[in-house]
């Protein structure tokens, strides 16, 4: 057996027969590849394109929430009638998780979609005037934030100019009114997930169960009492977060990969062992 052979038999026996603990450091040794092959996107001085200025930012965030799922995993104690509790928040363990399976879905809608340099332009123009717009809409008491209204109703008005240019035209079609964009995105949730290759299997199913935990549905209640009653399938709850998180962590590498020339020379630097288990987690992804 090969080094990649017996690397990925290694992380299949991981899914089969891993431990919480084992699962939560693997996790931690992908989120740590993950941050340090983004930094070589700044050491390689590759350039940007337009559409992909809030690339590292995305991805500066989805690394972050990643560290803390990782801190809610070890749990937090608390106190009740002076006796020590230690407790693990699997409330929002969920409501992060939902989190990254969308701010994965906009990662590829921005900068990865199978669509042309100028329609992705178009997308980046349309997602950040409407988030402009949003913010301009919220009340200003103090000189300070009148200020900054202003600067952020000048740049809605460069941005209105700037998809007016004939260029655009084409894609004018795509949204209702591009002048006053009602969603960062102009294609449906269900289009989305097709998109983001994410249509079938766990994830899709993953997300709707989360979206009743972050609006605090009654799906939500049955849940935490059902865990509650029944701690053996709690774990069983967090190692499918951290399933479904290395999934698309590992996703988000190859798609910087081969986005950019220098971040490809790094990564294929690291040792075997960790684009083994990258390449492995993509392959589970596929399957599940």
């Amino acid at each position: 057996m090969n080094l990649k052979d017996k690397y990925t038999f290694e992380l299949y026996s991981l899914m089969k027969d891993g431990t919480l603990k084992e699962f939560i450091k693997e996790f931690q040794e992908l989120n740590n590849w993950f941050l340090e092959i983004l930094q070589s996107l700044h050491e390689s001085k590759s350039g940007v394109k337009f559409y992909q200025s809030e690339l590292k930012g995305k991805y500066v965030r989805f690394g972050f929430a990643n560290q803390s799922l990782l801190a809610l995993y070890q749990g937090s104690t608390y106190c009740i009638r002076k006796r020590e509790i230690k407790a693990i928040d699997l409330h929002s363990i969920y409501s992060i998780c939902r989190m990254q399976i969308e701010s994965f879905i906009m990662t590829i809608y921005l900068f990865y979609d199978q669509i042309s340099d100028e329609e992705k332009e178009y997308r980046y123009l349309i997602y950040k005037l409407h988030g402009l717009i949003k913010q301009s809409n919220f009340n200003v008491r103090f000189e300070q934030h009148v200020k900054m209204k202003a600067e952020i109703l000048s740049e809605i008005e460069i941005l209105r100019t700037e998809l007016t240019k004939p260029k655009y035209e084409k894609f004018s079609h795509l949204v209702k009114n591009p002048l006053k964009p009602r969603s960062a995105k102009y294609i449906t949730t269900k289009d989305s997930f097709v998109m983001a290759k994410l249509e079938k299997g766990r994830v899709n199913d993953y997300w709707g169960v989360l979206s009743n935990h972050l609006h605090s549905e009654h799906i939500s209640d049955r849940q935490f009492n059902f865990y509650s009653e029944n701690p053996r399938l709690f774990e069983d709850q967090i190692t499918l977060s951290i399933e479904v998180c290395m999934i698309l962590t590992s996703r988000l590498i190859i798609e910087l990969k081969n986005a950019f020339k220098g971040v490809e020379i790094y990564y294929n630097t690291i040792p075997l062992r960790a684009q083994v288990n990258i390449e492995t987690w993509i392959d589970i992804g596929e399957r599940l």
